[in-house]
């Protein structure tokens, strides 16, 4: 859930994991105080969200396939993806850093500690679970990026049949 995926090119992995090192000592060398940790923060997500929303709603997946061919497309835009997976998570870690303190909360750091790996813990079965049965494929937007119906048809079982979408509902709860 890093953003690279072992079971692709070795180019491919190469250029997704030295563009998830870049982002990673960039974040790390400009980001020095609570200000800046959220600005990231914010457009992390927006890149992760908002942009998302734009691409497909501007059909910017069919302009890459016209440009690049629906593989490569689909390659470069896997990498792409990887790093903002990584971004996402890494987001998280350093609002927290920086965010931490200002939770000065009257509760035991045990409870928050069991609390917290608790959800931690369901978030990350959840996720695992649902990507498991769905397969990567889908949890990397595959069938949406190409148009492309998975072969496994809905999914009911496991996860499946609690939550609607445990992948990014319950499976979220640790972000």
């Amino acid at each position: 859930m890093s953003g690279l995926r072992l079971d692709r090119s070795a180019l491919q992995i190469g250029a997704t994991f030295v563009l998830i090192a870049l982002s990673f000592f960039i974040s790390l060398t400009l980001i020095t105080n609570s200000e800046e940790a959220l600005f990231y923060v914010v457009v992390v997500w927006c890149i992760y969200y908002v942009c998302h929303i734009i691409f497909y709603k501007a059909r910017l997946h069919h302009y890459m396939h016209h440009r690049m061919g629906k593989n490569r497309a689909w390659t470069v835009y896997e990498a792409v993806l990887g790093v903002v997976y990584f971004n996402q998570g890494w987001c998280v870690v350093m609002f927290l850093q920086h965010y931490t303190s200002s939770l000065d909360l009257q509760v035991p750091h045990l409870l928050i500690f069991l609390v917290g790996a608790i959800t931690f813990l369901i978030s990350t079965v959840a996720k695992v679970w649902a990507t498991l049965l769905v397969g990567m494929d889908v949890y990397y937007y595959r069938d949406l990026f190409l148009d492309e119906a998975g072969d496994g048809g809905l999914v009911t079982t496991g996860p499946y049949s609690i939550f609607s979408n445990p992948m990014y509902g319950v499976g979220n709860l640790s972000v």
